[in-house]
């Protein structure tokens, strides 16, 4: 595939550092990372992962389990 286009991003340094550290190890280049994600989203016709706020319920389990295991001596992030 011919690259004829560009995409100016400002992203933070530290994050585009992360994940250059990440697509080295796995053989890949960030520019390669990012035409896999074009890629994908053309298959998936739309973003190839979900992105939604979780649900009241979801919360409110992620919540209990955080106590018992608190409850424990162990810690959790609920995020």
């Amino acid at each position: 595939m011919i690259k004829d286009s560009y995409i100016n991003m400002r992203v933070n340094n530290e994050l585009k550092k992360q994940t250059e550290d990440i697509l080295n190890s796995l053989g890949l280049t960030l520019s390669g990372a990012i035409d896999l994600f074009l890629m994908q989203i053309i298959q998936e016709r739309g973003i190839p992962f979900e992105i939604k706020l979780p649900s009241e319920e979801e919360i409110k389990k992620r919540l209990q389990l955080a106590r018992v295991i608190n409850s424990l001596g162990g810690a959790v992030n609920c995020n």
